[in-house]
């Protein structure tokens, strides 16, 4: 098994405030040893976060819950309030539920207690006064140093819990399917699916899938409906749908998604709260370190053209007609009872036109006819 440590630098730079900016990549790809891994270790980082707030939320309604039970398990009781006391009492069920379902808790127990020592002492140094003058002025700094204490160990338990996470999932392996020339098609677990294009590489964690996967170039997902998110990373973006079909392009500094159907939400990295909703023909962009642009209407056709896929959503016969006679260098003709009929379906185009005219013409209920001077003619039934 190859080596999974994350050497200190790497981890200050995943902890980080901040967007993932060139200068940042640029250090964390030598921190990491290549511009690669550290690709997907932000990833993985984006992706270990989200797991650990979303699992974290089933169980423990606010993070600052943890730094309660953390005190408390450090011997500083005593600094607790009375309704802090009743709230741990209240919720203990459910930490303690919680600590079994997530063992990353554990590590984070244990960083709030060494916090809280570092803080201690930290505080004495800068506080601790000989004058009496002054004496006084501490004493009333209590109420401080317990909003300041709590707040400076809130905000570590997700960081930290979030590098637990990714360290236990490095652990656990992960399985990457690379599309090496052409065109791979991969089928998740779920049922979902995405075609790999031209040495795209797409990753998950082993074991339950978790509907979480990393892009490295272009892919087109078509997924199912299902009770949790299905999320793509990339270095700049988080793709988040619940059921649908869309294209992205993932670069080292920029992410591109178009959607076809269904709806899809695209965050950018570091800026989860600026996010952007695609409706069907749009596509937004996201630049390393910035938001999603705002979203613009294409033709989902060409934006996509790179997929090697005809795209036909409630598209009138006639259009579809013209495009399969642009791709394939036919002559079709449309019978006039068919030319109020919309067709809905996606198509490779490696496909022999045959084929394809034959499930667009079971389709609207029709048949596939040959004229003597090479015209293809769609007939009603």
């Amino acid at each position: 098994m190859p080596d999974m440590t994350l050497s200190e630098d790497t981890i200050r730079l995943l902890l980080e405030d901040g967007p993932w900016t060139d200068e940042r990549m640029t250090d964390l790809a030598r921190a990491a040893g290549s511009a690669d891994e550290a690709k997907r270790l932000v990833a993985r980082w984006e992706s270990a976060r989200s797991t650990f707030s979303r699992r974290l939320s089933e169980f423990v309604p606010e993070p600052s819950d943890l730094v309660l039970l953390g005190l408390e398990r450090s011997g500083r009781v005593e600094i607790l309030s009375g309704s802090e006391l009743d709230r741990l009492t209240s919720i203990r069920g459910r930490l303690d539920r919680a600590e079994e379902a997530i063992p990353a808790l554990s590590d984070v127990l244990a960083s709030i207690a060494r916090d809280a020592d570092d803080f201690d002492a930290t505080w004495q140094r800068t506080f601790s006064v000989e004058t009496s003058r002054m004496d006084r002025p501490a004493r009333r700094r209590a109420p401080l140093r317990r909003v300041v204490s709590r707040f400076a160990m809130a905000a570590s338990v997700m960081a930290f819990a979030a590098v637990s996470v990714l360290l236990l999932n490095r652990d656990r392996g992960s399985v990457r399917v690379t599309a090496d020339d052409g065109v791979r098609m991969v089928t998740l677990d779920d049922g979902s699916t995405a075609r790999l294009l031209d040495g795209a590489s797409l990753s998950w964690s082993e074991g339950e899938f978790d509907r979480r996967v990393t892009l490295d170039g272009r892919a087109f997902f078509s997924v199912r409906s299902g009770d949790m998110p299905f999320s793509v990373l990339t270095p700049s973006a988080t793709v988040t749908v619940l059921g649908t079909s869309f294209g992205v392009e993932s670069r080292r500094e920029e992410t591109e998604v178009v959607l076809v159907s269904g709806r899809v939400a695209v965050a950018a990295i570091g800026h989860p709260d600026a996010m952007i909703v695609l409706e069907p023909g749009e596509r937004t962009r996201v630049v390393m370190g910035s938001v999603p642009s705002s979203p613009d209407r294409v033709d989902a056709q060409a934006a996509l053209d790179w997929t090697r896929l005809l795209f036909f959503r409630s598209t009138p016969i006639s259009e579809v007609v013209s495009r399969l006679e642009t791709a394939y260098g036919l002559r079709i003709a449309v019978d006039p009872s068919l030319a109020a009929v919309l067709v809905t379906g996606t198509f490779e185009r490696d496909r022999e036109a045959l084929d394809v005219l034959a499930i667009v013409a079971t389709a609207v209920n029709a048949r596939v006819d040959s004229s003597a001077d090479g015209t293809i003619r769609l007939l009603p039934e």
